[in-house]
Parts: C-alpha cells; sequence; structure tokens
C-alpha cells in the first residue's frame, strides 16, 4: 500500500508520551485496542520522539506530525495536558516572557492540544479530545477565546472528570462532556490472566511465591511532616498486621517515583519487594493487577488497579483535584485521604473486590464509537477552522507583531539551511560524508 493511501486510515494521538511516566504512556496502546478493530492504526505524537518503556508504542514528534501527511483524524491526550501555559508567551500576552514564541511555548503542553488543533484546521481532518484532564481555569480572555474556538472545531470535546469540565469555563457549555479516563479500558487490553506470568516472574526472582498476598505501594512526594521513615513505618505495621507483602513500585521514574521508592525501602523493615525500575508496562501493570490493594499518590496507579477490580486508596494534600475528580466519578471520594496512617486504617474495613460502576464502562463505549464516526464519517468543519486560524494569527501578531507570523520565512530561521540561501561563492566547503 503507498504511504498516502496508509495516511488514510491513522489517527494521530497526541500526549506526553515521551515520558517516563506510566499512565501517560499508557493512553496510545488503549486507542489502539479500540481503533484497531474498525481499520485504523495509531501514531502516537509527543514533544518529542523519544521511546520510553519497550512496549510503549514509538511516537513521532509534533515537528514530525506538522511536516507529515495528514492522516485520518487527530485525537487530544489523555492525559493532563489543557493549559493555558505556555500559550500565553506564544501569543505575547503574559508577563512571563522568558522564551516567547520559542520552542518551549510551540512544543509542550500547548503544542499537545493548540497545536493539534493547529494541524487540523490547516490539514481539514477531523479531530476530537480523548478525555484529558484540565489544569487550571484560562485566566486570560485570549486564551479562553482561543480555547472556545479549538472546541469548535472538535467534533467530540470529552474531558475526564467534572472538575475538568468546570475549569473549562462557561465557553464550553453545550460543546464539552465528560467521559472516563480511557486507561480505565487496560483491563481489556490486557485481561487479568494475560499479566499472571509477568507476575509470577517478577515475585519468584524476589525469593517470594505468586501465591502470597501482595500490597502495592507508590510513593512520589513526601506530606506535611512526614519523612521517608514514617512511611515506612507504616507500611511495615499494616504488612505485619495483614500478611501482606509491599511491593514498593515506580509507576513514574520520570517523576522521581523510583528515589522515592529507594528511599522509603531503606527504611523498611519487612519483608518487600523494591521495583525501583520497572522492565515494562506490562510488568507495572501486572503488580497493580494482582496485589489486594493499592495505596499511593498516582491518579493512574489508582485508575488501573480500578480497572481490575481492587481496592484503590490515594494519599495527597487537598484538594487534589485530578485525584478526587477520578474518585469522585467512580463513586468513593472517600478513598482520598491526607495521610498514609488514616489509608492503611481504611484499607482494613473495604472489601477484597471493588468494581468500578458498569456505567462508567458503558460511557467508554459511547465514547469510542464517537470517535470512530467520526472518523468514518467527518463533519464539515471548514467555517470553524477558518475561525480558530484567524484568531490565532490575530493573536500572535496582535501581541508580538507582524514578525511573528513571517519568522518562518526568515532566511536565519532556517539555522543549518541557512548556508543553502547563501551566494553560491560564500558557501562554506561540503565535507564528503562518512563511509
Amino acid at each position: 500500500m503507498a504511504d498516502s493511501e496508509g495516511a488514510g486510515r491513522r489517527v494521530h494521538v497526541c500526549g506526553n508520551f515521551d515520558i517516563f511516566n506510566y499512565g501517560d504512556v499508557l493512553f496510545p496502546l488503549v486507542a489502539r485496542h479500540r481503533l484497531a478493530p474498525a481499520g485504523y492504526e495509531v501514531v502516537p505524537v509527543a514533544p518529542t520522539a523519544r521511546r520510553s518503556w519497550p512496549d510503549s508504542l514509538p511516537a513521532l514528534s509534533l515537528q514530525d506530525l506538522f511536516a507529515g501527511t495528514p492522516g485520518a483524524g487527530i485525537l487530544v491526550g489523555g492525559g493532563h495536558i489543557i493549559s493555558d501555559m505556555p500559550v500565553t508567551d506564544f501569543f505575547g500576552i503574559s508577563d512571563v516572557k522568558d522564551d516567547p514564541g520559542g520552542t518551549w511555548a510551540q512544543t509542550y503542553f500547548s503544542g499537545l492540544w493548540l497545536g493539534a488543533t493547529l494541524q487540523a484546521c490547516v490539514t481539514g481532518v477531523p479531530i476530537a479530545w480523548n478525555a484529558p484532564g484540565v489544569m487550571r481555569p484560562f485566566i486570560r480572555s485570549e486564551i479562553r477565546a482561543l480555547a472556545r474556538a479549538a472546541m469548535d472545531v472538535a467534533e467530540r470535546v470529552a474531558v475526564r472528570d467534572a472538575e475538568s469540565l468546570r475549569l473549562l469555563g462557561p465557553q464550553a457549555e453545550g460543546l464539552a462532556c465528560v467521559s472516563p479516563d480511557t486507561v480505565l479500558d487496560i483491563s481489556a487490553l490486557w485481561p487479568r490472566e494475560s499479566l499472571a506470568e509477568d507476575f509470577a516472574g517478577l515475585v519468584s526472582r524476589a525469593g517470594f511465591d505468586p501465591g502470597q498476598r501482595f500490597l502495592a505501594i507508590q510513593v512520589r512526594r513526601l506530606l506535611k511532616k512526614e519523612a521517608f521513615p514514617d512511611i515506612a513505618a507504616q507500611i511495615a505495621a499494616h504488612a505485619r498486621a495483614s500478611g501482606a507483602v509491599p511491593i514498593l513500585v515506580a509507576i513514574g521514574p520520570g517523576l522521581k517515583d523510583d528515589e522515592a521508592a529507594r528511599q522509603t525501602a531503606a527504611h523498611l523493615d519487612c519483608p518487600h519487594i523494591l521495583l525501583d525500575a520497572p522492565a515494562s508496562l506490562r510488568e507495572i501493570t501486572a503488580v497493580l493487577a494482582f496485589s489486594a490493594a493499592f495505596v499511593g499518590q498516582s491518579l493512574h496507579g489508582c485508575i488501573v488497579a480500578s480497572a481490575y477490580d481492587v481496592p484503590a486508596l490515594v494519599v495527597a494534600e487537598r484538594p487534589a483535584r485530578r485525584l478526587a475528580g477520578f474518585l469522585t466519578y467512580r463513586g468513593t471520594p472517600e478513598l482520598l485521604f491526607d495521610g498514609w496512617s488514616q489509608a492503611f486504617e481504611a484499607l482494613g474495613t473495604l472489601p477484597p473486590r471493588m468494581p468500578v460502576p458498569a456505567t462508567m464502562r458503558t460511557e467508554l463505549d459511547r465514547h469510542w464509537a464517537d470517535i470512530i464516526a467520526m472518523l468514518h464519517q467527518p463533519q464539515d468543519r471548514s467555517a470553524a477552522q477558518l475561525a480558530f486560524l484567524r484568531l490565532y494569527a490575530r493573536l500572535g501578531m496582535r501581541g508580538l507583531g507582524p514578525e511573528w507570523s513571517l519568522r518562518p520565512f526568515r532566511p536565519s530561521a532556517y539555522g543549518e539551511r541557512e548556508a543553502l540561501l547563501m551566494p553560491r561563492s560564500s558557501r562554506p566547503a561540503r565535507s564528503a560524508p562518512a563511509e
């Protein structure tokens, strides 16, 4: 099949897929599981093309997306990526101008949703929000208008919890809806029984029997007035009382979970497993699926455990909007705790299995059905696309002047290609290519 023909079945999924954070890297895998039966190939797009775990999907960079052949559609998210920073710097309308119009502003969070929308408008492909999270309200009226224009372009605007919907503000009224974080589909992608060998291999190498009782623990940051020895003492006390073996798992090594796991383990005076350098996404998933419970600070540790009906308790300083958003959605807001001692105390009162509400699975089915319908028969969004492009250009030129839009046409903007624009007599000599 020619590349152009294959591109017509590709769906570009934009998110933070180039970092060592377990939850973010799962989104393309789940999307592929849902879209492959409909005949679509998922291509992740991240700020860079760096790959994290060996069983993650290789990603294109945002630059590759803009330079490549358009696909069948674009999905924004999931992940905690809808933010007004550093968008304001890019348009020159904030007080912080450390890098106005620079690569940071163009390729990080703003690139993952506004950049994706820009690409959809330029190429005319459909775009949808794949239940990302919203970081904070849009402070600037200009960015609120741009967000509204981006939502007008999208055929489906789904965010992952009611708090994200609230943070979008009034401009989202009638356009946005709430749909579960798509990582909840992980138990369909990798059924529990398919992970049995991964889990058995991990615990056996550590000298334990797979039939023992295990507890998944994830530490990311210290809460006020807490230290690693305090956390370790509480873990050990629960382990001795329950007979469970703690597995300290670094769900987000890129967020220093590995350092926190090692520091906690250094003070742990009970049998335990330290998984500070997980070999794969499946290995982390197996730990969460086969543990008796999850106690930690990771949103996607909580979501994945819940997907396998494992009780999941979260420790965080409030308001902890991301964590509270999912727990409230699944009907267990009481499982957010201010400290580790409260979480371990509550753990003994929970049932052994805690399935998520069936309505969440139904809503996920509806979400993916709408996305597939969009890909099969895109709506005409040309008017909304033109409006977005006009606003995008107007904000940029008003904030940073006409040079903002003319920058790509300056010879110096081409970097190493500048030599090609010089008079032939002025060009540096080329060396022969290495063999």
